[in-house]
């Protein structure tokens, strides 16, 4: 839930005016957006668009086909449960929602956010945009076990960590990757953003463990972190039992350096579930977001404009 961009993801993702002439808009008009104005608060990353791309919902809707029949409406199955944690403004559940929307999937989320003055961002996103039903929005600290979500568990966790740490020693968080230095950067002035993406007093490796222990047996773990930490998050994944089954890496302009990593992560060996078969195997994608010329590349304008899955979501 950051809105540091990084070198190649720098501008704004909102790309118009709301569908009543108010807020701001997501995906080439198809969501209206609401977040704080520029310079007063947090505001949305392009970030948690990759993020929901990256969801592997098309493997999810054939396996559940596959268990249940082609002739059963997608729609009427049981709801595929995710958590959102770190909602922010609500940008990620969003466009998650509107891809399952699309594909007559049945989806609800929960997502949780620790600072109060972005629910009511969150809460009014959803509704302006009819999804008030198919979400819940709770305030709360997902590192710490609360009675509310003690039981919970979900097939997709989503998460976008805080990852900088205000230049203290990153050692222990891993990743010297020729460039660590780039993710211990000074704090942003406004506290919103502050508390959005300044690790503080937690550990990446703690946001990691939180995210699986509310995942199912059979779930899923989709997270997006600064590619300088790529090493530690699956280092602490691997520990936790967890295979990475797809990374994404996503570039500027040229492949000298990564930019950020998504990670699609399941339960090591577990083949269960409505996702298809799973093995241990692993797949990489390399993604440069521009054309020489500054532009995004058509696959990445797909993504941005019209809530297109990245290849292997």
């Amino acid at each position: 839930m950051r809105d540091d961009m990084g070198d190649g993801m720098r501008g704004d993702i909102c790309d118009g005016r709301g569908r009543d002439g108010r807020g701001e808009s997501l995906l080439g008009g198809r969501l209206s957006f609401r977040q704080p104005p520029r310079g007063q608060g947090y505001r949305a990353p392009f970030d948690g668009v990759f993020l929901a791309a990256c969801v592997p919902l098309a493997s999810w809707l054939r396996g559940r086909r596959g268990q249940r029949g082609m002739s059963r409406r997608v729609s009427s199955m049981r709801p595929l449960r995710c958590l959102d944690m770190g909602m922010g403004t609500g940008m990620v559940s969003l466009c998650l929602l509107s891809r399952a929307q699309r594909a007559r999937m049945a989806l609800h989320v929960t997502g949780i956010e620790t600072q109060h003055a972005l629910l009511p961002y969150a809460r009014r996103n959803l509704a302006d945009n009819g999804f008030s039903t198919h979400a819940q929005v709770l305030w709360g600290d997902m590192r710490v076990a609360k009675p509310l979500m003690a039981r919970k568990r979900f097939d997709i966790v989503m998460v976008n960590p805080p990852w900088r740490d205000g230049g203290r020693d990153g050692g222990r968080e891993g990743g010297r990757q020729g460039g660590h230095k780039r993710a211990c950067q000074h704090a942003p002035r406004h506290p919103q953003r502050a508390c959005a993406f300044m690790l503080g007093d937690s550990t990446l490796g703690e946001w990691v463990s939180s995210a699986v222990r509310y995942a199912k047996p059979d779930g899923m773990l989709c997270l997006i972190v600064h590619a300088d930490h790529t090493e530690h998050v699956t280092c602490v994944l691997r520990r936790l039992g967890w295979h990475v089954a797809v990374r994404w890496f996503l570039y500027g302009r040229s492949h000298a350096h990564p930019i950020r990593t998504i990670f699609y992560a399941h339960k090591a060996g577990d083949r269960r579930g409505g996702y298809g078969a799973r093995s241990n195997a692993s797949s990489i994608h390399h993604v440069t977001l521009h054309e020489f010329d500054g532009r995004f590349n058509p696959v990445i304008e797909g993504v941005l404009r019209h809530g297109s899955a990245l290849a292997g979501g």
